[in-house]
């Protein structure tokens, strides 16, 4: 075993009580229903919203959280107090006390001056917010971890053995999943984020096996993610291999137990540098980390908010036949004129009112995608689900629109998907819009760089400015869109993954090896990626 399994880039940063606020459409008290995903502790004031949420990770991973889902850093203050109260009553006379401090570099909540856009952090519970339910966290403790297992502790199949022989946690998981399921009114369905990048995705193959035999009728949603690696980019071959080994399994059986699978990584973010983030550095996994969860934050609200949709519609609607894998892409529009559309005429609201792009919206240059070896090139989808936060209405408008922006928005996007179609090739069968007037809230110090403004300093003199330019943050964006579809553009994902992963069983490379493999399971994932492949390639010859 490794000494330390360091978790993934994609961590779901909890959302922040205040970014429920009350609805600015229909007087309703929450636009974005928090009980879907959370459970509310009432208190004379306020409700607090704890995420219900089963997570897994191993013990010396959990960093400043504790076993029972507490953040160190929230109660240390009220210890040392509880400390200090002993040491006056005993007159601080023969008693040693022995004061625990946080593990990892939590961020300070309190402190509201600390610009974290450049900071570094080594555990998952360092980006936390909130504390975790008791049934939350189930650890693992790599001292007991089957003797069976490869050399690096790394591989899919680990994590299906982890489970498998591990009969404690295995029933420890399902005893607490069960309580938690008990305390829903109405159980939709089940959200999964799995690090697909090791043992992780095969423990999440067996976890969902449970939930389809269990809860065979509910529909789950998974997103796999993999982290951006520097070995990756450096072109080390056994890492790439390691890795091309665990996601190709993953994508295969995890597919198989989800409704819909929306695989994710920050490894091939190519162009999503050259905009908004362009100060974006892609070895700190907090930056990356906070644009996959706000995407699929944003993504999810079709299901999560007073909209009358469901966890099983927006399957159901992504979903086509048997092809139930979908991309992901999202932006962070200041303005609709960042999508190119553009104002035709202020007066004239009646007739035309914007000029669009001719290019659909899934291939909008704006758009970045977070699914791998995805670009922005134009092929007709079939199913797609476009939700948007916050109102990107140019502020300098006076029309109606601006004074409906809630609804205009919406028409503004309706308007260029029917532009799209009647002057392209795009004509999806199924498009779903999902519009949340509430602001896209986010901490300007601590979610990652925008673009940064270059500034002369007032003292500086002629020959000074080029040596000395002054840099300024511009302020976030209150608004996100978020894409998801499904459609042919994913065969450009299943293609080389089958290529690569056909080459690698071939070599048999040893590292990437468990000496209990059987070569037939491999075989049957090859023909299983190739008839996915088959049927995205051949998408537009179908009849759906």
């Amino acid at each position: 075993m490794k000494d330390k399994i360091t978790s993934t880039n994609f961590i779901v940063i909890f959302s922040f009580n205040e970014n429920y606020q009350y609805s600015l459409k229909n007087n309703q008290e929450f636009e974005i229903n928090p009980n879907i995903l959370y459970r509310s502790n009432e208190s004379e004031n306020d409700a607090k919203y704890t995420p219900r949420v089963l997570l897994f990770d191993y013990t010396s991973n959990l960093g400043s959280m504790s076993k029972e889902g507490k953040l160190l850093t929230n109660h240390l203050n009220s210890y040392n107090k509880m400390i200090q109260q002993q040491q006056d009553r005993s007159g601080g006379d023969g008693m040693a006390s022995f004061i625990s401090q946080p593990v990892g570099n939590p961020m300070n909540r309190k402190d509201e001056t600390v610009d974290y856009r450049s900071s570094t952090f080594e555990y998952w519970s360092d980006y936390m917010h909130t504390d975790l339910n008791g049934l939350s966290v189930i650890d693992v403790n790599s001292n007991s971890l089957p003797s069976t297992l490869s050399s690096s502790g790394s591989l899919f199949d680990d994590g299906i053995e982890i489970l498998g022989d591990t009969t404690a946690l295995t029933e420890r998981y399902q005893d607490n999943l069960r309580r938690m399921i008990e305390e829903c009114d109405q159980l939709q369905g089940f959200q999964a984020f799995a690090d697909v990048d090791g043992l992780w995705g095969g423990m999440t193959t067996s976890i969902l096996s449970h939930l389809s035999d269990e809860y065979g009728s509910r529909p789950v949603i998974t997103f796999g993610s993999t982290p951006y690696s520097p070995l990756v980019h450096s072109n080390n071959q056994s890492v790439i291999e390691e890795r091309l080994f665990n996601t190709t399994k993953a994508v295969s059986s995890i597919s198989q137990f989800s409704s819909i699978y929306i695989p994710i990584s920050s490894q091939h973010w190519d162009t999503i540098n050259q905009s908004n983030f362009n100060t974006l550095n892609m070895n700190n996994n907090y930056q990356t980390s906070s644009i996959i969860a706000s995407a699929i934050d944003t993504a999810t609200l079709y299901y999560r908010s007073n909209y009358p949709y469901s966890l099983g519609e927006f399957c159901r609607s992504l979903s086509v036949q048997s092809l139930n894998l979908c991309t992901l892409s999202t932006t962070f529009p200041s303005s609709i004129a960042k999508l190119g559309i553009k104002r035709s005429n202020a007066n004239n609201y009646n007739n035309s009112p914007y000029t669009y792009p001719s290019t659909p919206l899934f291939s909008n240059p704006a758009l970045h995608y977070l699914t791998p070896f995805i670009s922005n090139v134009q092929k007709s989808s079939f199913s797609e689900i476009i939700s948007i936060r916050g109102d990107p209405i140019d502020e300098e408008s006076n029309t109606i629109e601006s004074q409906q922006s809630y609804d205009s928005v919406k028409k503004i996007i309706e308007g260029y998907i029917e532009f799209s179609k009647k002057n392209s090739i795009y004509s999806p069968q199924t498009t779903a819009i999902c519009n949340i007037s509430q602001p896209f809230i986010v901490d300007s110090l601590r979610f990652p760089a925008y673009n940064i403004t270059k500034q002369k300093s007032q003292n500086s003199t002629a020959m000074e400015i080029d040596g000395q330019v002054a840099a300024k943050y511009d302020e976030p964006p209150q608004s996100i869109l978020s894409h998801i579809q499904n459609g042919p553009l994913i065969a450009s994902y299943l293609k080389p993954l089958c290529q690569q992963f056909k080459e690698l069983t071939k070599s048999r490379n040893v590292q990437v090896y468990r000496t209990d493999e059987d070569p037939t399971s491999n075989e049957m994932i090859i023909e299983h990626l190739h008839s996915l492949n088959d049927s995205y390639s051949n998408v537009s010859n179908h009849n759906f």
